[in-house]
């Protein structure tokens, strides 16, 4: 009896988060928005679109220093210098917040959701509720769980 309840349980639950998922995608899908409405780096939303803010120079010029040969660590060192704000409001750049800014499809005008799917890892220390560790999906395809949509720009005239 106890074995059937927790299976129906189990069950239930991964109906409840496939529906969420693609309640998301579904909300992606029909107004064109990623499913958490956080904005790039440089980028705001206004009109469920994407327009540039007060930081976009510092994006372009992250772009500018990339086409120009200039190594991640070199161009957070230049933006450390010129003590311009990071991200999150520290002060120190890194070069993984110049690389997550150059690897960020958005800038292209390409929108993605979904792009990871929770892991439960074999191994735990620890016998804890939920799913410990995150996996990209696979290249965006028509069979893929991951929804993209195009706006075809580039970042920064670039």
């Amino acid at each position: 009896m106890e074995l059937t309840l927790a299976l129906g349980k189990v069950r239930s639950v991964a109906q409840a988060q496939q529906e969420a998922r693609d309640g998301l995608r579904d909300r992606a899908r029909l107004k064109g928005l990623p499913p958490n409405r956080q904005s790039p780096y440089g980028m705001q939303w206004q009109d469920q679109r994407l327009i540039p803010d007060q930081n976009y120079s510092v994006t372009c010029q992250i772009w500018r220093l990339a086409l120009e040969g200039e190594t991640l660590r070199g161009i957070a060192k230049q933006l450390t210098q010129q003590r311009t704000p990071a991200p999150r409001g520290g002060r120190v750049w890194s070069a993984t917040s110049t690389g997550s800014i150059l690897a960020n499809r958005t800038y292209a005008g390409v929108m993605e959701v979904l792009k990871t799917k929770s892991l439960t890892q074999k191994n735990r220390r620890q016998a804890t509720y939920g799913k410990a560790s995150a996996q990209s999906r696979p290249a965006p395809t028509s069979a893929s769980g991951r929804a993209v949509y195009s706006a075809g720009s580039q970042p920064c005239g670039v």
